[in-house]
């Protein structure tokens, strides 16, 4: 299941609409489900040039993943890193990533975050004013705008409810 989660975030920038259902968008942030064999994923993504932030779920599995991109990190700066998302001005979420080059040349970083922490997380994310996600030690933070996102949250949330 972890690899087909895996493979979904991996290919989503590439996947076609008729694959991904948007949900709702504010500013950056869309809302998304998207089929995974025979099931389906929901899931929360931004993208900024090259950076992006995609959080997604399978709804009955044990955890949910963040893959963050930035191909301003080189290869081997995310390599034994852990994660930091900041969701201002709520407290840090920190987490053991995995971390992985792109085609690209840049990082990604891939995050299992327990499925008991979901709700909470998207409870900050709906009522944040940015999105900061950096690498420790020592990665530059990259951020996005929340602000408007309750409609975002809400439509994943729905998107959960739904298919469970």
């Amino acid at each position: 299941m972890r690899r087909l989660l895996g493979l979904v975030l991996v290919l989503w920038p590439a996947a076609s609409m008729a694959e991904v259902n948007v949900l709702a968008s504010a500013g950056k942030w869309q809302a998304f489900s998207a089929p995974a064999g025979r099931l389906s994923v929901c899931g929360l993504r931004s993208q900024d040039g090259s950076a992006g932030f995609t959080l997604a779920y399978i709804p009955g599995t044990w955890d949910f993943e963040i893959l963050v991109t930035d191909a301003r990190w080189p290869p081997d700066a995310a390599r034994g890193a852990s994660v930091v998302v900041h969701m201002l001005p709520h407290g840090p979420w920190r987490a053991p990533g995995e971390a992985y080059p792109l085609p690209s040349g840049a990082a990604a970083v891939r995050v299992a975050v327990d499925a008991n922490s979901l709700e909470p997380f998207v409870d900050q994310f709906r009522n944040s004013t940015e999105m900061q996600v950096r690498l420790e030690p020592g990665g530059h933070a990259w951020r996005a705008e929340t602000s408007g996102t309750e409609a975002v949250g809400a439509a994943f949330v729905d998107c959960l409810r739904g298919a469970r």
